[in-house]
């Protein structure tokens, strides 16, 4: 039997009140889609996003359930531009975290 995990980051941009809050990866489908349910779109006020700060998050969860050969797949489902900070959080470095760790990302954009 598969052990197949589902997780969450939400994350918006510095100025929100609430810049990023994770749902670490779990076996119970219906908490992290109740937490995904709950979230509402708020803040604002520029259209880039720290996007970079969602993907580091994401990839500091604990994956450790799949060294053994697993497959790791990351979805960043957004609707706006990366908004690039200089911080330690950039896209480019978690896209080669992400190489160095077998995680695959998969991008599904939308227009805000």
């Amino acid at each position: 039997t598969p052990d197949i995990r589902f997780g969450a980051v939400f994350y918006r941009d510095r100025t929100d009140e609430e810049m990023v809050r994770a749902v670490p990866l779990s076996r119970d489908l219906a908490a992290v889609r109740a937490e995904i349910q709950g979230v509402q779109a708020q803040g604002g006020g520029d259209w880039p996003e720290h996007v970079g700060i969602g993907l580091h998050k994401a990839l500091e969860m604990d994956w450790s359930h799949s060294q053994d050969g697993g497959v790791r797949l990351l979805y960043l489902v957004g609707d706006a531009p990366a908004q690039h900070y200089g911080d330690g959080y950039e896209v480019g470095d978690a896209v080669k975290m992400a190489q160095s760790m077998g995680v695959k990302i998969h991008v599904v954009a939308f227009d805000g």
